[in-house]
């Protein structure tokens, strides 16, 4: 009874020995004379008796029908199939996610590669602008050039009146009106001695080195050292052009001959230090010339 009641989906809610008690009560005390439906009359009293509402219930989900393995292998089965549909689904989603990150970096690289491109042609300008500024730094030079052969030919001309006896008769007629030719820059006129060398004739070159000398009383072969020499020792070898070729030393011959003298003096004792190369640069000594050179000048 049980196993029958368990094949259609049914199960006892009260002990099963109750309800086989009834049935032996049924055929002992409630059989009739109608021999001809037995059966009948004992399914009727155990539909209406036994399998009360009350008694059992009927599940309504269908039963397996099978081997245990059989079944298990089905089960697992479906799990790895839904397993399986639910990697898809999330292959899906993440290929979505995926996707839209791929368009937002696609953005970005198309951002990049304008800004790129904006930079391109902003180099591509400066570059016309670079290109341009060298052609106008070229031209520039040319004429800086031109310019400064120029000068340095007038400079040139004026250390050779130094280097002819007639030179001091010739500087008295001139005025002051154009000190930066006539008076002493003897940086300068190093730089003028180069020139002309390199772009005249050696007898010119000789020529203009012997006026030179003549006129700042030091050779260019000291160069090297004037360039670096102290401002002070720079400045009294102009002082010393100065006064020979400055219209207002000559009405004054006695203050010209005291600051000719302090200067050679001052260029002695710093010739003597480079010459020798020894012991330290006399300072104190040349700064005490020198302010007495002030002052001369300036009375």
């Amino acid at each position: 009874m049980a196993s029958l009641l368990k094949a259609f989906g049914g199960r006892w809610k009260r002990p099963l020995q109750s309800v086989t008690y009834n049935a032996i009560l049924f055929k002992r005390f409630t059989i009739t004379s109608s021999a001809a439906r037995p059966n009948s009359a004992l399914i009727n009293y155990v539909w209406q008796n036994v399998f009360a509402k009350e008694d059992m219930i009927v599940d309504s989900e269908a039963m397996r029908v099978g081997n245990r393995e059989g079944l298990d292998w089905m089960e697992r089965m479906e799990r790895e199939s839904q397993d399986q549909r639910n990697i898809i689904d999330q292959l899906r989603e993440d290929s979505k996610i995926q996707k839209m990150i791929n368009e937002k970096l696609e953005n970005k690289i198309h951002d990049q590669e304008n800004k790129i491109h904006g930079q391109e042609n902003k180099i591509q300008g400066q570059e016309i602008t670079i290109t341009q500024l060298e052609t106008d730094s070229k031209a520039q030079k040319i004429i800086n050039e031109q310019q400064k052969r120029m000068w340095f030919e007038v400079r040139a001309t004026e250390i050779e009146k130094h280097g002819h006896s007639q030179a001091e008769e010739a500087m008295l007629a001139r005025s002051e009106r154009n000190q930066t030719v006539h008076g002493g820059n003897i940086i300068q006129d190093l730089e003028v001695v180069d020139f002309i060398k390199a772009e005249t004739t050696e007898q010119r070159h000789d020529s203009l080195q012997a006026a030179f000398e003549a006129w700042y009383e030091v050779s260019p072969r000291y160069k090297h050292q004037i360039v670096h020499a102290p401002e002070l020792v720079v400045k009294t070898f102009n002082t010393l052009a100065d006064t020979k070729s400055r219209w207002g030393w000559s009405n004054n011959p006695t203050t010209q001959d005291e600051v000719q003298k302090i200067c050679r003096g001052i260029v002695s004792r710093w010739l003597e230090y480079v010459n020798t190369a020894k012991g330290e640069y006399p300072e104190d000594d040349i700064r005490r010339e020198f302010d007495k050179l002030v002052t001369l000048r300036s009375a």
